[in-house]
């Protein structure tokens, strides 16, 4: 069993050592993240093994960034001219003031279970985001395991079929 949770700010340096590892240098600076994750706190989730009460040592297996973004930035999102590591804090809004639309960015696990755990995981939160309403959720993946992630929630290209689809903004309307 795998739980996502939110975390305090004492837990960032937790989230910010697990995304060095997956991304190394792809994704926001560290110093962006720290800025988002101030306005948008809710947005940001680790990834833990087991179903024992999570606490600040608790052992985390992985990341998940779902941040609630502006309608600027679906724009941008939707003419491929912005990614999630281009964001700065203006680019999210709380969940609270969500437009509906949202930004997959940072997920990642360690080893394969987890990696499984995780897509159901998102797509779990999605629905829980959705509450009867028609939500999109965009994301760029970097790699091919981001792509078959993607892939494996319906994610769709927003460009041509005939374009390379890794580093291309992917959505999926719920």
């Amino acid at each position: 069993m795998y739980l996502l949770h939110n975390f305090s700010p004492a837990r960032l340096e937790t989230y910010l050592a697990l995304s060095h590892e997956f991304f190394q240098s792809a994704g926001a600076s560290d110093q962006t993240i720290r800025a988002i994750f101030e306005k948008s706190p809710e947005a940001f989730y680790l990834l833990y093994a087991g179903d024992a009460p999570v606490g600040d040592n608790t052992p985390a297996v992985g990341i998940v960034c779902l941040l609630a973004i502006t309608a600027d930035t679906v724009k941008a999102l939707e003419q491929n001219q912005i990614n999630g590591a281009q964001f700065t804090p203006a680019n999210v809004v709380r969940y609270q003031d969500a437009c509906g639309c949202y930004y997959l960015g940072a997920v990642g696990a360690i080893g394969t279970e987890p990696r499984g755990a995780t897509r159901e995981l998102v797509l779990g939160k999605l629905l829980e985001l959705k509450r009867g309403e028609i939500i999109r959720t965009y994301a760029r993946p970097i790699n091919p395991n981001g792509l078959r992630f993607l892939q494996r929630l319906n994610f769709v290209p927003t460009l041509p079929s005939s374009a390379d689809p890794i580093d291309h903004i992917h959505v999926l309307q719920l």
